[in-house]
């Protein structure tokens, strides 16, 4: 008996029906744009064996869509019809019974992860037309991809793809396990090109490697990491989630370290950055077993959160080129317990080490911006401004006797402070100077404070009494809001002017 296949088009329940009398109808959900079909999807549970349709209805099958076949746990094989030019991201995702796919020469685009968590799919062959495939391999089972020879853009080599000229590594099968050393002619890691190499232990990156692109190594399964002398750039996410790495040296011929490189490596203990690196932005943050870094001496900038979450980190050596730390470039450091800032350091913020363990600062003595007294930083010229308390101080803190400024957020979110009194010669109290100190119980104001600025004590939740001095005419908005355990506040005899916020969310307040 001829068994007749034919294609059944529902524009209302937006679904195409493959039929055959000899089994359940197989549906496909799509979409249609301009006289061409893009499949989005499987109604119910795809069979083993599956073919998808040059045409139906006269209209051509052009495209699969992101997870079209995401989680079809019973697929084992897949033909793709000859008008297909794209395959989605996440095409194929976690099919785990999928054995086969035939790509056919015409697919120009193989999307990201494409078959992704695939256990049971090792070989894949890549067609002549595919001139875009970056990503697809990633956080498969893979074990082996072939090329065809004739296509222009890409080739293979021992499973693996490369540029035409095989001077850029493109994507690694994710499947293999063990070590592996590139070809001599490799100048470059294309953009995830070992990503999620799960069973990757060690990859020879040899003398010539020039690049590593964005997320070339991320979520891999390195163990060690020997960076070459002629590596100029280190590209975004580069090693992201790379537990395995316990250390990191990176030579001085790289120029370029690109944010959120080894963020996390959770396995990585120690870090040297080289001399040729100027900026270290967002780079290690969350390493919660980095304990100790070296900087090399051409850095000049340390961005926001470069270190944030390094939980571990007890040692770090800043370089005499150092201009600039950023705002929570330490943020949760509760290791580090002594900084010193070296000479050349002229912007500093009241956040930079927020939530560390930094109990003292020290300032280098030639530093013609900064000073340092009795573990604060000043400013240098008269050494009455107060930039910045470290995070942890003692429970009755004394403000030093020459200070006259307190600077914006200057001890925001220090701990270990219960009683505070600001003496006689302090006139301003800067905005968010002391915002957030959790332990703190009683303020006393002295009589020389003439500006108090907004967010002063803002969400100080244990403070209970405050006395302000007889200098004070203006309490700004928001300088004590949510301070909730608070009770009383004795004003001194020259405040005319509260704010219409000043004590909002005071709720047990009585003055």
């Amino acid at each position: 008996m001829k068994c007749i296949t034919r294609f059944l088009f529902v524009c209302s329940l937006g679904l195409v029906g493959l039929i055959s009398p000899l089994t359940t109808s197989a549906q496909f959900t799509f979409t249609t744009n301009s006289g061409a079909i893009t499949i989005t999807g499987y109604s119910g549970t795809a069979p083993a064996i599956l073919v998808i349709p040059d045409t139906t209805n006269g209209l051509p099958v052009v495209s699969l869509a992101n997870n079209t076949l995401m989680n079809q746990i019973a697929l084992k094989s897949v033909t793709i019809g000859n008008n297909i030019t794209n395959i989605g991201s996440s095409a194929f995702r976690q099919c785990l019974s999928l054995t086969n796919v035939t790509i056919p020469n015409g697919v120009i685009t193989l999307g990201t992860f494409a078959f992704y968590n695939c256990s049971s799919l090792l070989n894949v062959a890549i067609p002549a037309s595919v001139t875009n495939l970056v990503g697809s391999l990633a956080g498969s089972y893979l074990t082996n991809v072939t090329v065809d020879p004739a296509n222009p853009v890409y080739a293979s080599s021992n499973g693996v793809i490369f540029n035409k000229a095989m001077t850029t590594l493109v994507a690694f099968p994710a499947g293999r396990s063990g070590n592996y050393t590139p070809p001599n002619t490799v100048t470059n890691l294309g953009v995830q090109a070992f990503s999620y190499c799960a069973y990757l232990k060690n990859v020879d990156l040899g003398t010539n490697l020039s690049q590593i692109a964005n997320n070339a190594f991320e979520a891999s399964g390195l163990t060690n990491l020997t960076l070459p002398n002629s590596l100029v750039s280190i590209g975004q996410y580069a090693f992201q989630n790379c537990g395995g790495i316990l250390n990191a040296i990176i030579p001085d011929s790289v120029t370029n370290l690109g944010p959120y490189a080894f963020s996390p490596c959770n396995g990585l203990t120690n870090a040297m950055v080289g001399n040729g690196v100027t900026i270290v932005d967002n780079v290690f943050k969350s390493c919660s077993n980095l304990k100790n870094v070296i900087l090399g001496n051409s850095v000049a900038n340390i961005g926001s959160q470069a270190f944030s979450g390094c939980s571990s980190l007890t040692n770090i050596t800043l370089p005499n080129s150092l201009t600039n730390i950023t705002s929570l470039a330490f943020y949760y450091c509760p290791n580090l317990k002594n900084v010193t800032l070296p000479i050349n350091l002229t912007n500093l913020t009241g956040l930079t080490f927020y939530l560390s363990g930094v109990t003292n600062f020290a300032v280098d003595p030639a530093n013609p911006v900064y000073s340092s007294v009795n573990g604060l930083v000043f400013d240098k010229t008269w050494q009455t401004n107060l930039i910045l308390a470290p995070p942890v101080l003692s429970a009755n803190f004394p403000i030093p006797g020459n200070t006259i400024s307190i600077g914006d957020s200057a001890f925001r979110y220090s701990t270990g402070i219960t009683n505070l009194f600001i003496g006689n010669n302090v006139t301003t109290i800067g905005v968010n100077g002391f915002y957030n100190i959790a332990g703190l119980q009683t303020v006393t104001i002295g009589n020389s404070v003439t500006t108090f600025k907004s967010g002063a004590f803002s969400q100080c939740p244990s403070l209970a009494n405050v006395i302000i001095g007889n200098s004070l005419t203006n309490i700004s908005d928001s300088a004590f809001t949510y301070c909730v355990k608070l009770t009383n506040v004795t004003l001194g005899s020259s405040v005319s002017t509260i704010g219409s916020s000043t004590f909002l969310g005071c709720l047990g307040l009585t003055m």
